[in-house]
């Protein structure tokens, strides 16, 4: 039997004067390449955002900055962790946790700041999602 995944959706914030498209692009293929490397999803889609329009070269439009994940409720601490480090590497950039109709909202979210109390909140909020996915 097969663990079931839950999907997740995060997407990269800035503030539109300190980062554009290109910009939330790249870190999104940064935060993609990341993950695969570390192995924290099963599944890891760009998000799109329907057909381009007529004439371009590309068949779909891709959200700037999101991705779509497929996660076992068992590796969500450790993605917690690894957003909190990855952000730290990429400020000002902050990243927004959405599952379905619910997401966490990491704006103004400072993780050298952030302690392990607060921590373990987001991962039990996290994982609490996804678990009630499964059922």
């Amino acid at each position: 039997m097969s663990n079931p995944t839950a999907p997740l959706t995060l997407q990269i914030l800035a503030d539109p004067t300190m980062a554009d498209d290109e910009t939330l692009l790249a870190a999104g293929a940064s935060l993609n390449r990341e993950l695969t490397d570390a192995a924290l999803a099963e599944r890891i889609e760009p998000v799109t955002a329907g057909p381009a329009a007529p004439g371009t070269k590309s068949g779909e439009l891709i959200t700037a900055g999101a991705l779509l994940l497929a996660v076992l409720p068992a590796t969500v601490p450790a993605l917690v962790v690894f957003l909190k480090e990855w952000t730290l590497r990429n400020r000002p950039l902050r990243i927004k946790v959405t599952d379905g109709e619910r997401s966490v909202e990491v704006d103004g979210f400072d993780p050298a700041s952030m302690d392990e109390a607060a921590l373990l909140a987001l991962v039990d909020k996290l994982k609490t999602r996804v678990e009630r996915v499964e059922e």
